[in-house]
């Protein structure tokens, strides 16, 4: 899958799982689910799109995080852009 499609996969994923927020039950592991198959996807690409893709999504979670009011939709996408800064 290109780089492009993955990006819009994984913030729609992302961009949904922060819509429900902390309250959902299951948010949790499905959040780590998506985040394994990114890791996944990723590992699959060369360093430079897997690097791209994870900078493009950062930037992006980064910008939506801005425009969040609620705490526990925060919440989630703090925890997607943690888990991108320590990859």
């Amino acid at each position: 899958m290109e780089t492009i499609g993955l990006f819009g996969r994984y913030h729609r994923l992302v961009r949904d799982l922060a819509s429900q927020g902390c309250r959902v039950d299951g948010w949790r592991l499905e959040l780590q689910q998506v985040l394994r198959s990114l890791d996944d996807d990723c590992r699959r690409l060369p360093q430079a799109r897997s690097s791209l893709l994870r900078q493009d999504l950062s930037t992006q979670i980064e910008q939506e995080l801005l425009r969040r009011t609620d705490p526990d939709q925060a919440a989630v996408l703090i925890i997607v852009l943690k888990h991108l800064d320590a990859a």
